[in-house]
């Protein structure tokens, strides 16, 4: 399974969570969102997309960048999206963020293989204990769902 992280990060906290996604993984290519290359999206089957959380929503940059994408452009690729995040009270969970990239990178023709995940951080912008840790066990999960989901296709082909 080839994972692409893209990311796209103002303190280096969402990097650092990209990082230890594909350092999780074995087959992973990790990106800065402004250096995204068509190749790249070609080459991947799951492309997992991360950005802090400004304001309760993803930075204009990566609104603007992800608005300049090709439509159907993510095509038959699994699509998953983290943020970098403070520990929000419930109502406002749904305001971060992998809320609205999700979304985003489904108009763009994804197949959506998780709910948003946020990884916390404290208000220096500092991870919270654990959680490169909880974000290596989240690639992981996503690799192996989607294992699950070609292996159970391929078996009702063959028969």
């Amino acid at each position: 399974m080839r994972a692409l992280i893209v990311y796209h990060t103002c303190t280096g906290t969402t990097a650092r969570v990209a990082q230890s996604m594909a350092d999780a993984l074995d087959d992973a290519r990790i990106v800065a969102f402004d250096q995204i290359s068509a190749d790249m999206i070609q080459w991947a089957d799951m492309i997992i997309v991360g950005s802090p959380t400004h304001y309760q929503a993803m930075p204009q940059a990566l609104r603007l960048a992800l608005s300049r994408m090709p439509r159907g452009c993510l095509v038959g690729k699994m699509v998953a999206a983290f943020d970098t995040s403070f520990r929000l009270w419930r109502p406002l969970m749904r305001m971060t963020a992998a809320h609205q990239v999700l979304p985003t990178l489904r108009r763009l023709g994804g197949l959506r293989l998780a709910r948003p995940e946020s990884f916390l951080v404290d208000a220096q912008s500092n991870l919270l204990d654990g959680e490169l840790e909880r974000a290596a066990l989240w690639a992981r999960a996503l690799v192996a769902q989607v294992t699950e989901w070609v292996d159970a296709f391929e078996q009702r082909a063959a028969a």
